[in-house]
């Protein structure tokens, strides 16, 4: 027990009033620095959001909901709707934006959730939320660029941390329904995969994932569009933009456009070879799938399978910025991958955001491969030393 009169000890300077204040702090600036990017009209806006919001209050909600206006997943256009119902006497360039506002603050409550399953700290828990709110990536992605990738990064987030808790049921839920927003869901299935074969969730938990999809398109249904469009929205998209990249730092960057009707095929049979091997090799290590498992082989699926696979956007490596954020608190000598996937990530958005190619791609392509390479071997050392020492 202290002395009356004396100073508290430097542990207890920094003390529950002290972190709620600079709590508050932290996310009074993210907020600002979200509402000061709000106004930016992207081209993704200029050309497509901005009409889709408008025709809301042309069309209906019933018949907007019954068209294919979008080219989204029902789920976003639900969102669309409640935005343009709550936020349309704001600028639509705004309204759109905060569809995605509460998910940058859920995201990083998930990511400072895993971390906290290994540091059960406050004042760590705190440092990973705020610092995962200012991610250039998650700031400039969502806020400035009107993109929804942080819903979905959400729900791979969310559901690293329920696998880690061998909660199989939630972790079905968060996949459903990162699955029911955005395809690149699917980034994470080799992980899906060892997780199930390794007993560590059950296969009826991953059939919650087409459960919640089909149920996510009831509502868009029952306005009236068809079931077969509804179901089909992920292939669709799929034949949108014939090119073999869009500006991802990723092995495609180094082939011409013209020969995207020989390589789109030959590099779909490659990306399958390679993750198809990845996952093999994983799963005959037998690994102990602790948290920090997880999180480090979630990390390198996330990166490993858009830089194999033709077709990716630069925003596909989203989930990775997010999740590398744990992977460098669950092992420091990995603390660099959160800084080099998050700046490969952020000067590949400049060529189409900001018009303004500020780091060639392709010298991107080799950094990300770079890194892809570390953490791949990370692990390779990480798996025999665990194997030397069971023996």
């Amino acid at each position: 027990m202290a002395a009356k009169g004396l100073a508290p000890a430097p542990s207890a300077l920094v003390d529950g009033r002290e972190q709620a204040i600079v709590l508050g702090v932290g996310i009074g600036l993210a907020l600002l620095v979200r509402l000061s990017l709000a106004p930016f009209p992207s081209g993704d806006f200029t050309q497509f959001t901005r009409g889709w919001f408008e025709a809301i209050g042309e069309m209906g909600a019933v018949a907007f909901l019954a068209s294919d206006v979008t080219n989204y997943a029902p789920v976003y256009t639900y969102a669309m709707v409640v935005a343009h119902y709550l936020f349309g006497w704001l600028p639509s360039v705004v309204a759109i934006k905060l569809i995605g506002l509460p998910f940058d603050f859920l995201c990083a409550t998930y990511v400072a959730k895993l971390v906290d399953l290994r540091y059960r700290s406050r004042a760590v828990f705190m440092a990973v939320f705020l610092l995962t709110l200012f991610l250039p990536t998650l700031l400039v992605n969502g806020a400035m660029w009107g993109q929804a990738d942080v819903l979905y990064a959400t729900g791979i987030v969310a559901f690293a941390y329920y696998a880690a808790l061998r909660r199989d049921v939630a972790a079905g839920v968060a996949l459903g329904l990162a699955f029911s927003v955005k395809l690149q869901t699917v980034f994470i299935a080799p992980l899906v995969l060892l997780l199930v074969l390794a007993g560590r969730l059950r296969w009826r938990t991953i059939a919650l994932v087409p459960a919640i999809y089909v149920a996510s398109v009831v509502p868009a249904w029952i306005a009236g569009r068809p079931l077969s469009e509804l179901l089909t929205v992920y292939w669709t998209q799929a034949g949108y933009y014939p090119r073999l990249t869009s500006n991802a730092a990723h092995v495609y960057q180094w082939f011409p456009a013209a020969l995207y009707d020989i390589v789109l095929p030959a590099g779909l049979f490659w990306s399958a070879g390679v993750i198809g091997l990845f996952t093999y090799a994983v799963y005959r290590a037998r690994l102990d799938w602790s948290a920090e498992r997880i999180v480090q082989v979630g990390t390198i699926c996330l990166i490993l399978v858009p830089y194999c696979t033709p077709k990716m956007h630069e925003r596909y490596f989203f989930a990775a910025d997010v999740l590398s954020v744990v992977l460098a608190f669950y092992l420091p000598r990995l603390a660099f991958a959160p800084v080099a996937i998050g700046l490969i990530s952020f000067f590949s958005y400049t060529p189409f955001l900001l018009r303004n190619p500020v780091v060639p791609l392709p010298y991107l392509a080799i950094a990300m491969g770079a890194v892809l390479i570390a953490l791949l071997y990370d692990l390779g050392r990480s798996v025999h030393a665990e194997q030397a020492a069971r023996g």
